[in-house]
C-alpha cells in the first residue's frame, strides 16, 4: 500500500502492522488486561439480568408470591450498580490506554520528522505530514477505544448469549438464530457501501486540507494576483464534494441501522409467535419467553455495531500503514560513526573545494564552486534569482549533502560533524 495514497483503506487486520503497534502498547500491558477484565466483566453482569427477570416472573409474579421477592430484586438492582461501575471504569481505562498510545506515538512520528532531511519536505506536501501527526495518530486511539477490544467484547457476549439461549430452548433458540445469515449478508453489503463512502469522504477531506493549506499560506500572492473569486469557487466545488461525500455516509449507515432495526423487529415477532406456541404448550414457561426477547435484543445490538467497527478497525489499519510508513522512512542525513566534535568555538574559516549540487534529480543548481572565506573576511555574493545564493547557505548548515566536492569548516567537511552538536 503506498503511504501517499490518501484513499487508501487497509485491511481490518493486518498481523504485520499489529505486531508494530504492539511495542506501543506493551508499556500499557497492565492498562489493557484491566480493560479487558472490566469488559468481560461487565458482559457477564449484563447477561445475569435477563435470567435474574426470568427468575422473579416464573418464582414470584406467576405464582402470585411476595415472600422473598426481596433477595432477586437486591440482586437485580446489584447487577445494575456493578454494571454501572464497570462501565465506567471500562471507559476510562480504554481512554486512557488509547491516550497514551497515541501520546507516545505522535511524539515517536514528531521526532522523526525532525530528523529527515530538508530533501524530504521538498516533495511532501505539509498538509500530508500534518494529517499523519493529527488524524492519523487518532485514528489508531479509535481502534483501541471503539475498535479490537471491544469486539473482543461482543463476540464474548454473542457467544453467552448463544449458549444461554441454547440452553434454555434449543428450538426457540434456532428461530433466534435464523436471522444471522440474511443479517451477515445486508451487513456485507452495507460494509462495502459505507467503506467506499468513508473512502471518498477521505479524498475530499484531503483535498479540502490541501486547498486551504495552500490558499491560506499564499495568501499575498492570492491578494496580488486578486484571485480570491477564482479560488473561492473552486473551494466551493470541493466543500460540495465534500458535502455530498458526508451525505453519502450518512445515507448507508441510517439505511442499514433502519434495515438491522427492522430485522431485529422481525425476528421478536418471530419469537413472540413461536413461543407463543411453546408457551401455551406448556414447552417453556413465561419467564423464559421475557428472558429470550430481552437476550434477543441485546444479541442484536452487537451485530449491528460490527460493521461501524469493521470500518474504524479499517481507517486504523490503513493510517497505521500510513505512520509506519513514515517512520520507515531513513534520515539520509546522519552523523558519521565516529563525529568530530570541536573542543572550542569555531574560527570560522570556510572553503567550498569544487562544490556541485542539484535538488533531487534536477539539473545541477552549483557546478564546481570553488572559494574560500579567511576567519573574520566577510564575502558578499550576488546573484539572480535562482542563482544557487541560498543554496550556498543550505550546504554549509548541511541541509543537503553535496553531490561533488567538499565543504569546509575550519579545514574539516561538515560532513564529518556530530549533527546533534
Amino acid at each position: 500500500m503506498s503511504a501517499d495514497r490518501e484513499d487508501v483503506l487497509g485491511r481490518a487486520y493486518d498481523g504485520r502492522l499489529m505486531r508494530r503497534l504492539a511495542a506501543y502498547v506493551a508499556p500499557y500491558r497492565g492498562l489493557v488486561a484491566l480493560s479487558l477484565a472490566t469488559l468481560f466483566a461487565s458482559a457477564a453482569v449484563q447477561l445475569v439480568q435477563p435470567y435474574l427477570v426470568k427468575e422473579v416472573i416464573d418464582g414470584f409474579i406467576v405464582k402470585r408470591r411476595t415472600d422473598g421477592l426481596l433477595l432477586p430484586a437486591g440482586l437485580f438492582l446489584s447487577a445494575l450498580g456493578i454494571d454501572f461501575a464497570l462501565s465506567f471504569l471500562q471507559v476510562y481505562v480504554l481512554e486512557r490506554t488509547g491516550q497514551s498510545v497515541v501520546f507516545d506515538l505522535r511524539n515517536a512520528v514528531f521526532a522523526h520528522l525532525q530528523r529527515l532531511p530538508s530533501s524530504f519536505f521538498d516533495r511532501t506536501p505539509v498538509g500530508r505530514l500534518m494529517t499523519r501527526v493529527t488524524t492519523d495518530v487518532e485514528a489508531i486511539n479509535e481502534a483501541f477505544t471503539s475498535g479490537v477490544v471491544l469486539i473482543l467484547a461482543d463476540f464474548a457476549k454473542l457467544l453467552g448469549i448463544v449458549v444461554i439461549l441454547i440452553v434454555m430452548d434449543a428450538r426457540l433458540a434456532l428461530v433466534t438464530f435464523a436471522v444471522i445469515p440474511p443479517m451477515l449478508v445486508v451487513s456485507w453489503w452495507f460494509r462495502v457501501r459505507v467503506r467506499d463512502a468513508y473512502r471518498a469522504i477521505r479524498v475530499a477531506v484531503a483535498k479540502l486540507n490541501a486547498s486551504l493549506q495552500e490558499t491560506v499560506s499564499g495568501m499575498r500572492i492570492v491578494q496580488l494576483f486578486r484571485r480570491e473569486r477564482l479560488l473561492a469557487e473552486e473551494f466551493a466545488v470541493l466543500d460540495r464534494e465534500h458535502r455530498a461525500a458526508q451525505m453519502s455516509g450518512v445515507f448507508y449507515e441510517s439505511a442499514f441501522s433502519a434495515v438491522a432495526e427492522l430485522m431485529g423487529s422481525v425476528t421478536m415477532a418471530a419469537i413472540v409467535w413461536a413461543g407463543g406456541w411453546r408457551l401455551s404448550g406448556g414447552a417453556i414457561t413465561f419467564g423464559t419467553l421475557v428472558a429470550f426477547i430481552e437476550y434477543a435484543g441485546r444479541f442484536f445490538r452487537p451485530v449491528q455495531e460490527l460493521s461501524q467497527r469493521y470500518t474504524v478497525m479499517q481507517a486504523a489499519m490503513a493510517s497505521a500503514e500510513r505512520i509506519f510508513a513514515l517512520l520507515d522512512t531513513e534520515a539520509t542525513l546522519v552523523s558519521p560513526k565516529e563525529p568530530y566534535r570541536p573542543q572550542s568555538p569555531s574560527r570560522g574559516e570556510i572553503a567550498f573545494e569544487n562544490v556541485t549540487f542539484g535538488y533531487g534529480d534536477g539539473p545541477p543548481v552549483l557546478k564546481n564552486v570553488s572559494f574560500r572565506v579567511a576567519a573574520g573576511e566577510r564575502l558578499a555574493v550576488v546573484g539572480w534569482t535562482g542563482a544557487g545564493k541560498s543554496t550556498l547557505i543550505r550546504l554549509l548548515a548541511r541541509l543537503y549533502d553535496v553531490r561533488d566536492g567538499r565543504i569546509l569548516l575550519d579545514g574539516v567537511d561538515v560532513r564529518d560533524y556530530d549533527l546533534g552538536a
